[in-house]
């Protein structure tokens, strides 16, 4: 499941419009939206913890997502364009 693209992810669709298969759901795969997901399509019961222990017992690295629009310069806003 973690190999398929998360419900609420955009894609851009052949026509160039931006679409997702449910924008009420999870862009990105969390422990919890992995649990949704399995109880959703496969009425499949797991709690977060165990999606986390399936994760670890198939050596599954878990990264946390990072936003290119955040720095770590204390001073980032402050430096600003400058407008």
């Amino acid at each position: 499941m973690v190999k398929q693209t998360p419900p609420g992810r955009l894609e851009v669709q052949p026509s160039n419009e931006m679409w997702a298969e449910d924008e009420s759901k999870s862009s990105e795969w969390t422990l919890d939206a992995l649990s949704a997901a399995a109880r959703d399509l496969g009425g499949i019961e797991v709690s977060r913890s165990q999606v986390r222990r399936i994760q670890l017992a198939e050596g599954a690295r878990w990264r946390r997502t990072r936003s290119w629009t955040r720095s770590r310069d204390a001073d980032f806003e402050r430096k600003g364009p400058g407008w």
